[in-house]
């Protein structure tokens, strides 16, 4: 699958994409149990996700600022789009000389806890 671009996602799509996360927030259910409920950027916008399930493996793999690569299904809640995500990633950006094809900095690299 393409990223595709947030300005594009309508409701019901499986996506897999590339987003720049801006907030991440730990919220309780009803239930009590927690679930994370994120916002994430690209060019065309933002858009507000939620994670249900794995939140506490999953919430480790990245933080704020981060660029992250998702797995998930878009929904309609009220009027707005949300992306209900399956699964989140940091990932890792090299910023390239083009002349010399070599690595000039590495962005985003998690330092270890």
């Amino acid at each position: 699958m393409k990223s595709i671009l947030i300005s594009n996602l309508v409701s019901g799509m499986k996506l897999q994409g590339f987003y720049l996360c801006t907030q991440k927030k730990m919220r309780r259910k009803k239930d009590g149990s927690i679930y994370l409920d994120l916002l994430l950027q690209d060019k065309s916008g933002i858009i507000r996700a939620r994670l249900w399930d794995n939140v506490e493996s999953l919430s480790k793999k990245f933080d704020i600022g981060n660029p992250v690569a998702i797995k998930g299904t878009t929904y309609k809640y009220g009027e707005n789009t949300f992306i209900k995500i399956k699964n989140i990633i940091t990932i890792l950006i090299i910023i390239r000389d083009q002349t010399a094809k070599m690595p000039l900095a590495l962005l985003n690299k998690r330092q270890p806890r």
